[in-house]
C-alpha cells in the first residue's frame, strides 16, 4: 500500500489491529484525492492517521468527510420498474433517524 510507503511506522498499528485495513484504504484514498487541492505533509498525515486509530469505518469516513466535505449533490430519481422509482438525495444529520 502507498500509505505504508509514505508512513512506514503504520505497520505496527496495522499488525496490532489499531488501524484496520479498511480505514487504511480510506485514508490512502483520501490523501490521493486531496493531492489535487491540498498537499498534506508527513506530520499532517500522521496526525490524521492518529485520529483514526481504533475507530470504526463509519467513524473514520465521518472524520475524513469533515476534513474535506464534498459539495452537495442534486437530488436524482430514475424509474427502475413500472411500479418503482429510485430516489437519491443528501440528508443532514438531523434528518437521519
Amino acid at each position: 500500500m502507498r500509505l505504508l510507503k509514505d508512513l512506514p511506522e503504520l505497520e505496527t498499528a496495522l499488525k496490532s489491529g489499531a488501524l484496520s485495513l479498511s480505514n487504511a484504504s480510506a485514508l490512502q484514498h483520501f490523501f490521493k484525492k486531496e493531492e489535487k487541492s491540498k498537499s498534506y505533509s508527513q506530520d499532517q498525515k500522521k496526525t490524521v492517521v492518529q485520529e483514526t486509530l481504533g475507530k470504526s469505518r463509519r467513524e473514520c469516513d465521518k472524520m475524513l468527510a469533515g476534513l474535506a466535505p464534498t459539495p452537495e449533490r442534486q437530488e436524482q430519481s430514475r424509474p427502475i420498474s413500472a411500479t418503482q422509482t429510485e430516489i437519491r438525495f443528501t440528508a443532514t444529520q438531523e434528518t437521519r433517524p
